[in-house]
């Protein structure tokens, strides 16, 4: 189900200057997905957003302090 939603966005994009680029978040783990602007490459939209993205960075943190704290 998820190869069959991703090719019908692919297919979407190839109609638009777009291209999607999907990747990992290092810190957080996360999987993220851009769409983007082939010409500007200014990214049209991010799942999740990038204020998620940071918000589970902040949580591992914290998660990483109260560890620490209890060893």
């Amino acid at each position: 189900a998820i190869e069959e939603a991703v090719d019908k966005v692919a297919q979407f994009v190839a109609q638009t200057s777009s291209e999607i680029n999907i990747s990992v978040d290092r810190d957080s783990g996360m999987r993220i997905v851009k769409v983007v602007d082939t010409e500007t490459k200014e990214v049209l939209r991010q799942i999740p957003s990038e204020e998620v993205v940071a918000i589970a960075q902040a949580l591992d943190k914290l998660q990483g302090l109260f560890l620490r704290d209890k060893a």
